[in-house]
């Protein structure tokens, strides 16, 4: 009908760019990125259905855990994850590797940009010889590799901080700024899990959009939160 034409086609291109992202992030055969995104999707339609409907918590929960055991169902028989398994055994002795690097230098790690300079040393014969391998492939392991615990431990701490501040204002806010709030908060939960187990934060190209993404995303929800207290305080005053 004509009177629906404007919202059909917002439908069909939405669906399009959708599909499209989809399908591009399929044919990365990348598993962590496919689960990381299918994490950070379910996060960011969790946080909108929860400030939308707001849900007693149980129900929430019950619902969250059953989207969660759907899909991974669906994963365990997708792409390289059905046919190679999660992780390959490469990787996990490049951990290790870091791990016992970690407990000899706990504190001041052993400076900034030496992983590659290190692991030619002491890299396992379990890892084929071919290729040079610049990153830990963990982000994180390799931030207390080269810069110790203590800034390791305030890296998480900031990440867990900027999650739990998007998500509240995701939930908070009103229906013009949850959608983009609950975009975000998905897009750094995605990326953070992402980031523990493969180096996509240390891609310039990567960081650099998400850097911007995070930062009107936590100014948006500090911004409401100012805007709150201000509107407060101007009350106490007139009372």
């Amino acid at each position: 009908m004509p009177s629906n034409e404007h919202v059909a086609f917002q439908v069909i291109l939405r669906a399009a760019a959708g599909f499209t992202c989809f399908f591009a992030l399929l044919l990365t055969g990348s598993r962590g990125g496919l689960i990381c995104s299918c994490l950070g999707l379910l996060v960011a339609i969790g946080l909108m259905i929860a400030g939308r409907l707001k849900p007693r918590f149980w129900y929430g929960l019950g619902s969250g855990a059953a989207a969660l055991a759907v899909m991974a169902i669906w994963l365990s028989g997708t792409g390289r994850i059905g046919s190679q398994g999660l992780f390959d055994s490469a990787r996990w002795s490049v951990y290790e590797f870091c791990i016992d690097a970690i407990a000899q230098r706990p504190l001041l790690g052993t400076g900034l940009g030496t992983f590659a300079d290190l692991f030619p040393a002491l890299r396992s014969a379990d890892i084929n010889g071919w290729g040079v391998w610049e990153y830990a492939h963990s982000t994180i392991l390799e931030i207390a590799l080269e810069m110790g615990i203590p800034i390791a431990t305030m890296v998480v701490v900031a990440a867990v901080a900027s999650l739990v501040i998007l998500g509240k204002a995701a939930v908070s806010s009103g229906e013009s700024g949850r959608s983009s709030l609950a975009a975000i908060t998905g897009i750094a939960v995605l990326s953070y899990l992402h980031s523990t187990i493969d180096f996509s934060l240390q891609i310039p190209g990567y960081l650099i959009l998400f850097a911007i993404l995070l930062g009107c995303g936590l100014a948006r929800a500090s911004g409401g939160a100012v805007a709150k207290v201000s509107r407060n305080g101007m009350a106490h005053a007139k009372a």
